[in-house]
């Protein structure tokens, strides 16, 4: 993979077009998505949520130190309280979406979004990193974090459980573009869920990620990783 092959697929983000309000889809995801939602036995909690911007993706790919690769952002009772009491949450939301969020690109390590439910989760599963990169370099190494670590959601919108019938999008090619890249640029990747399908539309994952012991936990630890892979991990986020 030549050296600009990142950059040259971030000029094709689809999520430009990302309208301004709700429903939060793609034009040429929503119809799929619509279509999905009326199917007469879907379960509720199966549901594409629309109601705010999506979560495909979390940090910056450019600078990226760190992959983690996810099942689809879950949805929450709080989430829409969290959008309504804060509207620099929302554009926090939608400029990670074109990766313009330039001081906190992981935006869910802002402590300025620390009552939401979405920095609740993620500090839960990066604490004992954000621990450790505190005593490697002396400093609060949150907003460094941040600024390493980017997530794709194999599913770019929420819903309490993603059904396994849930159709591809035309939104998810630009994901597995990304995330090809990435691993053929040699960035540490972790699979946190959905590894199986991960691997189905990214072949190159296949032997070339970092496994967690436990993806029901699904924490970046010491304890879930394989033996001192967690603190060479945590030294080459913060070198």
């Amino acid at each position: 993979m030549e050296p600009n092959a990142i950059e040259r697929i971030l000029e094709a983000n689809p999520w430009r077009c990302l309208p301004a309000r709700s429903p939060w889809a793609l034009p040429q995801d929503m119809t799929i998505i619509n279509e999905f939602n009326s199917r007469p036995r879907l379960s509720g909690t199966n549901r594409v949520v629309t109601d705010i911007p999506p979560n495909a993706f979390l940090g910056s790919p450019s600078e990226a130190r760190l992959v983690i690769l996810t099942k689809a952002p879950s949805w929450d009772d709080d989430n829409i309280a969290n959008c309504d009491a804060d509207p620099n949450y929302v554009s926090a939301m939608r400029d990670a979406l074109t990766f313009e969020t330039a001081d906190w690109p992981f935006y869910f390590l802002n402590p300025a979004f620390a009552l939401t439910c979405g920095y609740r989760w993620w500090y839960e599963r990066l604490g004992e990193l954000v621990k450790e990169a505190r005593n490697i370099r002396s400093v609060d190494g949150l907003q460094i974090l941040s600024q390493r670590i980017f997530t794709a959601a194999y599913y770019p919108y929420h819903c309490r459980e993603l059904s396994s019938t849930a159709p591809y999008l035309p939104s998810q090619d630009f994901t597995m573009n990304l995330v090809r890249a990435l691993v053929l640029a040699g960035v540490p990747t972790v699979i946190m869920a959905h590894a199986k399908q991960w691997i189905m539309k990214v072949p190159e994952l296949d032997g070339n990620f970092i496994p967690l012991k436990s993806t029901q936990s699904n924490h970046i630890s010491r304890n879930n990783m394989p033996s001192g892979q967690f603190l060479k991990l945590a030294y080459h986020l913060m070198a």
